[in-house]
């Protein structure tokens, strides 16, 4: 197994390849996974390029949150929010973590490469309550498996649902 990172003008992306050539690559904008490889073969579905991947309000591959979903009304605790989808709030709009980019580590183990996005938001923009700190782990095994997981707190109470938005 290895890894590389690629430095581009508004994203930087984090390669991981396996020696059975599988390849995964991420990106730490909206802390996300961009590409899926076997044998050279694109294995989920999104952005043909890189470009594209990089606009606002572009789901596919990066994480969602604070709140991925709809909040009806776009009002949550009598917290009116911007409506970005009909009368509703989608993926917490434009200032949501998928638009962020997160501060992050790379490490190999003997049986994998981890990496480890974090974030700390305000919430000053988005209008969500506190200081939300979320944390973002891929794992990539040698046996070609992803592992995905999420660790977050914030300062008040605050309605989170995290997800990942790729498609396979």
């Amino acid at each position: 197994m290895f890894f590389k990172i690629k430095k581009l003008e508004n994203l930087d992306l984090i390669t991981v390849k396996t020696s059975s050539n599988f390849e995964v690559v991420l990106s730490d904008l909206g802390a996300g996974i961009y590409k899926i490889l076997f044998n050279d073969k694109v294995m989920n579905y999104g952005p043909k390029d890189i470009e594209e991947y990089a606009k606002i309000d572009q789901y596919h591959g990066k994480t969602i949150g604070r709140f991925a979903g709809r909040i009806k009304d776009a009002n949550w605790n009598d917290i009116q929010f911007k409506a970005n989808e009909n009368s509703n709030l989608l993926h917490s709009g434009k200032h949501g973590v998928h638009n962020k980019r997160f501060k992050y580590s790379v490490k190999e183990t003997t049986n994998c490469v981890k990496v480890v996005f974090s974030i700390v938001d305000s919430g000053k923009k988005s209008l969500f309550p506190g200081k939300f700190h979320l944390k973002v782990t891929y794992k990539i095994y040698q046996n070609n498996k992803i592992e995905i997981l999420f660790a977050s707190k914030c300062s008040e109470d605050c309605i989170v649902n995290l997800t990942n938005h790729t498609y396979y």
